[in-house]
């Protein structure tokens, strides 16, 4: 089981059409609602209809299982506290849609985007590397946890999936698009070769308290 960070910019009248109806949250999501070998159209049939088209999205942005990791370097805690651009990037934003197994996803406007953008291309990497604490990570309950094994390499996982999330949010603020954030909680069979995420190296050395996830 893995709990899954993604990002979604979408154009805000199409925002404005999810939160009128949140049953096609899924769909904008690209999260199937069954079972299937075909892939879901990002906009649904309705809303094509209704004159929505592809380019009323960006392509989804997946950073796996650094989300938390992410949160944590951009603000030196475990959860959510007031509502500044570093918090909202990953964990703010109102809810919308039904609970994804995680909650349920979030938005922000797109003038939150464009504030969040600009804290975000104002940090450094040395901003965020003085915030990796793997001792007071793995107290915390960061996910995924094993923060102490391969630390510098766990440190520049986390970095790279900063500086994806950064580019995401200035490419949505330069297209004035508003963002969903979410985190899907994923069932499947768990097992040493697939949980760790971060190395190769890591695999057989950082079984975390996490594994049961």
């Amino acid at each position: 089981m893995s709990m899954i960070g993604n990002f979604r910019a979408l154009s805000p009248r199409l925002l404005e059409a999810l939160r009128q109806n949140p049953a096609n949250i899924h769909a904008v999501l690209g999260i199937p609602t069954e079972f299937s070998d075909n892939e879901e159209p990002a906009i649904p049939q309705e809303l094509l209809e209704a004159g929505f088209s592809d380019g009323d999205v960006c392509e989804i942005l997946d950073i796996q299982k650094a989300w938390h990791g992410v949160y944590f370097l951009l603000c030196g805690r475990a959860t959510p506290e007031g509502d500044t651009p570093r918090s909202q990037a990953i964990m703010g934003g109102r809810e919308v849609g039904e609970d994804l197994g995680y909650g349920p996803a979030r938005f922000l406007e797109p003038q939150e985007v464009k504030e969040t953008a600009a804290v975000l291309g104002s940090i450094s990497a040395d901003d965020l590397s003085a915030n990796f604490d793997p001792e007071t990570m793995n107290a915390a309950m960061i996910y995924p946890g094993g923060w102490d094994c391969n630390d510098r390499e766990n440190l520049q996982w986390l970095l790279d999936a900063c500086v994806e999330v950064r580019d995401y949010y200035n490419l949505a603020a330069e297209k004035g698009f508003a963002m969903i954030l979410h985190v899907i909680y994923l069932i499947g069979t768990w097992d040493q070769d697939s949980f760790i995420p971060w190395t190769q190296s890591s695999k057989s050395e950082c079984i975390s308290s996490f594994g049961a996830l």
